[in-house]
């Protein structure tokens, strides 16, 4: 799953809080995301020996008994057939990532420099903030 994110989930960046536009290759994104799920789905049934109706019993009861792990799941699977849920969630996961990467270019350099001030140790990564090449 990771993967597939990794994959498509810049397509769904549109750098606003809110999504305005709908673009035809989401629709596309969409179909790939519908078989793969589909896919790792009928695998864990066949693998777990379960019935297509025993699963969706358990899904129920995840449904309404489920922490918080069990219901994002739940969201995951049930964005596969349904095109907003899944356009809402990769749209999320985008802004998500995109607020992180913002984030991440505001750190000044001192956070990232070594608590180790010791000069002569060779073995350390950074010395003074720079990073030691060819060592």
């Amino acid at each position: 799953m990771s993967d597939f994110f990794d994959k498509y989930v810049d397509d769904f960046d549109n750098g606003e809080s809110k999504i305005s536009e709908h673009s035809h290759r989401w629709t596309e994104i969409h179909a790939v995301y519908r078989d793969m799920l589909e896919k790792i789905l009928e695998s864990f049934v066949e693998t777990e020996g379960l019935t297509s109706a025993s699963f969706y019993r358990h899904l129920d009861q995840a449904r309404r008994e489920g922490g918080r792990r069990d219901k994002i799941l739940l969201k995951i699977i049930e964005a596969q057939d349904e095109y907003e849920s899944f356009v809402r969630m990769m749209h999320a996961e985008a802004r998500v990532r995109a607020l992180r990467k913002e984030a991440d270019g505001r750190r000044t350099p001192s956070s990232e420099v070594s608590d180790d001030d010791d000069d002569d140790d060779e073995e350390s990564p950074t010395k003074r903030g720079t990073v030691r090449s060819g060592k």
